[in-house]
């Protein structure tokens, strides 16, 4: 049975902001992370995730496939939150990073 690409991403994680942008709550290394569908670094996460069910890598059509499937859900069944993008600096480098509305600060 092929793994589902799709099912890593629990339907709970997902929402979209005002602008109807699609994004999800993922769990990283302990803490929580909050990345866009579209953004490159889901759709490595997805890849990843994929790789380590399986063992072989996903086909562009199947994570395409899965990203749309992720980005409907997202608009269309989950909920409406506001995001916004967090600055800081560290070590003179500047990083930003999205975080939703009244998010605890890591």
């Amino acid at each position: 049975m092929a793994f589902p690409l799709a099912l890593p991403c629990p339907a709970a994680s997902l929402f979209h902001d005002p602008n109807g942008t699609a994004f999800a709550d993922l769990a990283i290394d302990g803490h929580r992370e909050t990345w866009p569908i579209r953004s490159r670094q889901f759709r490595h996460w997805l890849r990843r995730r994929y790789y380590e069910e399986t063992g072989s890598a996903a086909s562009a059509e199947a994570i395409r496939s899965a990203l749309d499937l992720l980005e409907a859900r997202a608009q269309f069944d989950a909920p409406e939150r506001t995001v916004h993008i967090r600055v800081a600096e560290h070590d003179g480098d500047i990083s930003t990073s999205p975080t939703k509305i009244g998010e605890p600060s890591r």
